[in-house]
């Protein structure tokens, strides 16, 4: 597990089978700006992945993320969705998972219990 790097210039770490990003965010209310960030993510992560490796990223289904069409951002970027499925934060909770947010205010976080996880593999030609 590897935190405090920038996910849309990744160093060589080696490969991967699979990299999570889990709830990514600029922290501008763009999204466009979101958008560009998830795309920069995807092309930076291609050259990690091991030949059949994934990426899984975390979004929350509630406005703006459900405004950042992961789907188009994979295809833009060569990558494709292959399955979908509810993050597993209940059972994440019950382990000592708790949500930390982007702005540093101690608040609830609404709208985990609908985060959905995409899990995408490079578009072979």
């Amino acid at each position: 597990c590897r935190i405090g790097i920038d996910a849309t210039c990744l160093p060589d770490l080696g490969h991967f089978d699979v990299v999570v990003f889990n709830f990514p965010r600029t922290g501008e209310p763009s999204i466009e700006a979101n958008q560009a960030m998830l795309q920069s993510f995807l092309c930076s992560v291609r050259g990690f992945l091991t030949p059949k490796g994934r990426v899984a990223v975390t979004l929350k289904q509630t406005w703006p993320y459900n405004e950042w069409r992961i789907g188009d951002c994979a295809k833009k970027t060569g990558f494709r969705i292959v399955q979908e499925y509810p993050f597993p934060v209940g059972i994440l909770r019950r382990h000592g998972y708790t949500h930390v947010t982007t702005d540093n205010i101690p608040h609830q976080v609404e709208g985990l219990d609908s985060a959905q996880t995409f899990e995408m593999s490079i578009v072979l030609r």
